[in-house]
């Protein structure tokens, strides 16, 4: 996980958790499934991550 997370979006068709952390400026991806945390993807540089409910 990274710096201050702040906000999540869960995918119900992978049940992966999508997890925005804001003092790192990335995203950590969760396997709901298996409780692990998988690879960040990768984002273009200057790209804030954002997360909508």
């Amino acid at each position: 996980m990274g710096d201050f997370p702040s906000g999540f979006q869960y995918n119900p068709n992978n049940n992966y958790m999508y997890v925005r952390n804001f003092g790192s400026d990335d995203v950590s991806v969760l396997s709901s499934a298996t409780i692990t945390i998988g690879p960040a993807p990768n984002l273009p540089h200057g790209l804030k991550p954002i997360v909508f409910h």
